[in-house]
C-alpha cells in the first residue's frame, strides 16, 4: 500500500495532468453524492473553464489531502472575492465557500458495472439543476439516501 507522500504525489500528477487538459479516471471512495456517483464508480475529470461551470455540475476539488467532487450550487461574493459554494448531493451542509483556483474539473462520465453515463445526458443534467436549487428535492434525496444506508 502507497505511503501518504506517495499518495500526495500521485494527486498531484493527477491534479496536473487534468489542469493541462488531459482527461483522467479516479476511483469514488465516498458515498456524498449518492446515487448519482456510488462508491466504486469510476469518474472521468475533465479541465474546465470558471466561466463554463453551470448550476448542478459536478466539480472536483482538492482540500483535506483528498479529492472530493460535489455539486456546484452557486456563485458568491464576499468581501469582493468570487466563491463558489458546493454541497453533495447527501450533505446537509455546504462545503467551506471555494475559490476558482482550488477548482481542478468537472466529471463528464461515469463508469458503473460496465455502463457509462454521460453527464452531458438532458435528463441528467435537469436532475442535476433540480438538486442543486430545490431545497424539498434535496431533503427528500438525503431521507431516500439514509433509508437505503439502513438497510
Amino acid at each position: 500500500m502507497p505511503d501518504s507522500n506517495t499518495y500526495g504525489n500521485l494527486m498531484d500528477i493527477a491534479e496536473e495532468l487534468i489542469r493541462s487538459g488531459k482527461n483522467f479516471r479516479i476511483g469514488v471512495t465516498g458515498n456524498s453524492m449518492f446515487p448519482s456517483i456510488r462508491k466504486g464508480d469510476i469518474v472521468s475529470v475533465q479541465s474546465i473553464k470558471l466561466s463554463e461551470i453551470k448550476c448542478g455540475n459536478i466539480i472536483v476539488y482538492r482540500m483535506y489531502g483528498q479529492f472530493i467532487a460535489h455539486r456546484f450550487v452557486r456563485k458568491k461574493n464576499i468581501q469582493g472575492k468570487e466563491f463558489y459554494i458546493v454541497r453533495g448531493d447527501t450533505c446537509d451542509r455546504f462545503d467551506p465557500p471555494l475559490e476558482g483556483f482550488q477548482i481542478i474539473g468537472r466529471i463528464d462520465e461515469i463508469s458503473r458495472e460496465k455502463k457509462i453515463i454521460s453527464m452531458q445526458n438532458f435528463l441528467f443534467s435537469v436532475k442535476s439543476r433540480i438538486l442543486a436549487k430545490s431545497n424539498i428535492c434535496r431533503k427528500f434525496h438525503r431521507k431516500l439516501f439514509r433509508l437505503i444506508q439502513s438497510k
